[in-house]
């Protein structure tokens, strides 16, 4: 292929990745796509054939992106204190350093979560496996050397994106409207640096055996 038809194609990905960000799948024209890439909408169906096509492309590369952030090799050789706060760590830093991936995700999981997940969950395997059964060994790893308390490992992965997520989401606007009403005072990259740490700690001695 040439590179003249490679710069046309990331192109289109690229223009694509920010439409579908922007307004979701369902507000989403092949239209609006061709107009942002600077191409035609026939150059569109050339490399992508429809719509469904596309997306499902940009939700595979935005799942394996996703993935190569947050997991990586030698994970699966940490204990669960290890892996906790690393992977805490990494997630959020992947949510600051990438807000179109995550406005991306969040918006797809709110708008079209089935089709969404049935894409996004194919690409989560580390090797032969999938990337979540590395931490539900941990949990009953961490169980059985009597580590850690009785815990549903469902309800603690829901946990921590629940505490990592909901905060990146409110604290630029929830932060100032509370300063502004009491004496507190805060510096808002401090405090989203300062959050896996806590989440970690915060998880870890609620789950630990004392």
């Amino acid at each position: 292929m040439r590179d003249v038809d490679i710069s046309t194609e990331e192109r289109i990905r690229k223009a694509a990745f920010e439409v579908f960000s922007e307004k979701g799948k369902a507000g989403t024209t092949i239209k609006e796509i061709a107009r942002r890439a600077g191409v035609n909408k026939a150059l569109v169906h050339y490399y992508f054939r429809t719509k469904d096509r596309l997306y499902e492309t940009i939700a595979e590369e935005m799942a394996r992106l996703a993935l190569r952030l947050v997991f990586r090799p030698g994970d699966e050789d940490l204990s669960l204190e290890e892996l906790l706060p690393v992977l805490i760590k990494r997630h959020i830093e992947t949510m600051r350093a990438h807000p179109q991936l995550f406005r991306f995700l969040i918006g797809e999981l709110a708008s079209n979560r089935a089709e969404f997940l049935a894409i996004f969950a194919r690409q989560l395997t580390l090797g032969d496996r999938h990337v979540w059964s590395y931490f539900l060994e941990k949990i009953e790893e961490a169980r059985k050397e009597g580590r850690i308390k009785e815990v549903d490992p469902l309800q603690l992965i829901l946990d921590v994106l629940s505490l990592n997520i909901f905060p990146l989401l409110v604290a630029p606007a929830l932060l100032p409207l509370i300063a502004e009403r009491s004496d507190l005072t805060f510096d808002l990259e401090q405090v989203l640096e300062e959050r896996a740490e806590h989440v970690a700690r915060l998880l870890w001695d609620a789950i630990k055996k004392e």
